[in-house]
């Protein structure tokens, strides 16, 4: 379902008014004793098993969960979305009003006036081939059908400033490619608020955004809560954020309810297993504890032994022009030094536009830098060509953000890691196998997944796959880029310990780029902090972290939620 779609509303309001001069209940929303199955012509699954919970008015309520909890199905609940092969028993209510087995025609009636929804990806919920502006405006003319167009474009205005949108009146002419995920989510959160909803469903809204980006999104959702009297339930894995922003907690682990109350009661304060096995799990929590005050080496390269060195950038630029070169300039990087040691594991960190994916791009010799110069295993890799460069490649791998994007879904697990080494000559069928099993057990998977394809497996067992199809080959270092900002808080801990005992084993060098300082805390040995292309501070984590010198560096770790 697309944003606007979820705010569409139909032109008959009789049930809304019913519901939206409902004063005299203070519950909004209300829950009990519900239960969703779904039911497929092999088997039944149950995704919310006897769950009740009330929401109050005003309040901003957190449902946290790792995937699979039944998080998604109690949003499509809410938003009377479930699929027709859903059954359902409990009660659901809206205002007092039971929407339990309501239709279609009942649903429009409350979707976007009386409820409003905030997705977790702006790609996929907004339509590329149409303006930002142009789609915020028919959701406004929706709930406003008498509007004029030239009235409807200044609501959209008026929005785009409430959320804090800069430049509005150029974003209204933008397609969303045009636009950083910041603003593309503040867009979808103001597409929630085009029909003026009493109650705001915000599903996991900033789990694609840097750090400080995140904070800007989650102040605009508060403030809209303070300001206008919403109330807002906001679905997320990741506890830092429900810490910082929710008043209740809701904990939800296989469709149950284990655990509920007020923020701070249920972590500080945690009755239940599952509940402290999350807190424990969550980096953001743990930094204080991942970075000491104790004075560490400096991951300096003047100091450093060129033969201790796995890749370096010296003095590298790196300059994009528009329009085939012939438009303005764009300076990704300004003269950028940097090094990253044998054996350990720098991190890259900063915003999005800092410059962290280009200085990536040039080690992996998927982009050449304007000048300066790239050393990745002691060689310049930009100056080699053809099957020179395609034997150095056997010294680095990249493991990428999204592990079900990373990974063919046509392909086994055992022919996503084979391909690596048919593709460099590794032995015969029976020597690759035996390779294939080594692998498997040392990033810790069974054996009887070798048949799996990527679709059949979780996204923590499709990122052991791609790390072991990344360690295939036996390379000296591993780009990692954003390796686990797309899984759950449970299963991201599993993936960095699995990193650190690879590295404890194999002696292999990481290069970590994130935009997560609580995960780069507790996994890197040194740190660069990009700033719009240039290195603001570079140094060993415990330093920079303990002890900051720039002030960007000091937003981007006051930026940290729960901390």
């Amino acid at each position: 379902m697309s944003s606007a779609e979820s705010t569409a509303t139909a032109a008959d309001g009789t049930a809304t008014e019913k519901i939206a001069t409902n004063d005299g209940n203070d519950t909004v929303i209300e829950v009990s004793h519900l239960s969703v199955t779904y039911r497929s012509s092999r088997r039944s699954v149950t995704a919310v098993n006897d769950v009740t919970f009330a929401v109050r008015h005003g309040e901003t309520v957190g449902i946290v969960g790792e995937s699979g909890s039944g998080k998604s199905t109690l949003v499509d609940t809410f938003l009377g979305i479930l699929p027709d092969n859903a059954d359902i028993t409990g009660t659901f209510s809206l205002f007092g009003e039971d929407f339990t087995h309501a239709d279609e025609r009942q649903w429009r009636q409350v979707r976007g006036r009386v409820l409003g929804f905030v997705p977790q990806d702006p790609r996929t919920n907004l339509d590329p081939t149409m303006t930002v502006g142009r789609q915020t405006e028919q959701i406004v003319r929706l709930r406003h059908p008498e509007q004029s167009r030239d009235d409807a474009r200044k609501r959209v205005i008026d929005l785009f400033t409430e959320v804090g949108i800069d430049r509005p009146e150029l974003r209204y002419r933008q397609y969303p490619h045009e636009l950083s995920g910041g603003l593309q989510q503040r867009v979808l959160i103001a597409q929630a608020l085009a029909s003026e909803p009493e109650v705001i469903v915000a599903d996991e809204p900033t789990s694609a955004l840097d750090v400080t980006v995140q904070k800007r999104i989650l102040d605009v959702l508060e403030s809209l809560v303070r300001k206008r009297g919403i109330t807002l339930v906001m679905i997320t894995h990741d506890l830092a954020v429900a810490s910082d922003r929710t008043q209740r907690l809701l904990v939800i682990h296989n469709g149950r309810l284990v655990e509920h109350g007020e923020t701070r009661q249920v972590l500080d304060h945690p009755h239940e297993e599952y509940t402290r096995h999350l807190i424990s799990c969550a980096p953001a929590f743990q930094v204080n504890e991942n970075v000491h005050d104790d004075e560490r080496e400096q991951a300096d390269a003047e100091t450093t032994p060129s033969d201790d060195i796995a890749v370096s950038w010296n003095d590298v630029s790196k300059v994009y022009h528009e329009r085939g070169g012939r438009g303005a300039a764009f300076n990704a990087l300004n003269h950028v030094s940097l090094t990253a040691r044998t054996g350990r594991t720098l991190a890259i960190v900063g915003e999005s536009g800092s410059g962290k994916s280009t200085l990536l791009r040039l080690a992996l010799a998927l982009s050449a830098p304007t000048s300066g110069t790239v050393l990745v295993d002691g060689r310049n890799i930009h100056e080699l060509h053809g099957r020179a460069l395609r034997v150095e490649r056997r010294n680095f791998q990249l493991v990428q953000q999204n592990p079900f994007d990373s990974l063919d879904p046509n392909y086994t697990v055992r022919k996503v890691i084979d391909e690596p080494l048919r593709s460099f000559g590794y032995g015969n069928r029976q020597r690759r196998n035996q390779r294939i099993a080594e692998l498997l057990d040392r990033v810790s998977l069974p054996e009887r997944l070798l048949d799996a394809k990527g679709s059949e497996l979780s996204g923590g067992q499709c990122q052991r796959v791609a790390i072991a199809r990344a360690l295939a080959i036996g390379p000296k270092i591993l780009f990692l880029d954003e390796p686990v900002s797309a899984l759950d808080v449970s299963v991201q801990s599993q993936i960095l310990d699995l990193l650190k005992e690879l590295q404890e084993a194999l002696g292999v060098t990481y290069v970590f780029v994130s935009h997560d300082l609580a995960v780069v805390a507790g996994l890197a040995d040194d740190i660069a902090v990009l700033e719009r292309g240039n290195i603001v501070e570079h140094g060993s984590v415990d330093d920079v972290f303990g002890h900051p010198r720039s002030a960007y560096t000091r937003k981007l770790l006051d930026a940290i939620p729960g901390r």
